[in-house]
């Protein structure tokens, strides 16, 4: 299984409840992706919005290379 990265957990801020509605192949994707990483989509939609606004944490070397194996994983499929 992989290992998700939670780049706001991380940090340790406080994560709150927030709602929005997605186009339903965009929820499916994400919903799909969820499943296929067993990260929740929370943390995957928290991980993508923090990429989006730059927002980053210090990483440890395994979350990179798990990152990493994630995404070539991806590519591969």
């Amino acid at each position: 299984m992989v290992r998700c990265n939670t780049l706001l957990t991380l940090c340790g801020m406080a994560r709150k409840p927030f709602s929005v509605r997605l186009p339903d192949e965009v929820r499916d994707r994400l919903e799909l992706h969820a499943t296929e990483t067993g990260c929740s989509m929370s943390d995957i939609v928290t991980e993508a919005l923090a990429n989006y606004f730059s927002i980053s944490s210090p990483k440890s070397l395994s979350d990179r290379v798990s990152r990493i194996e994630r995404q070539l994983g991806l590519l591969e499929s």
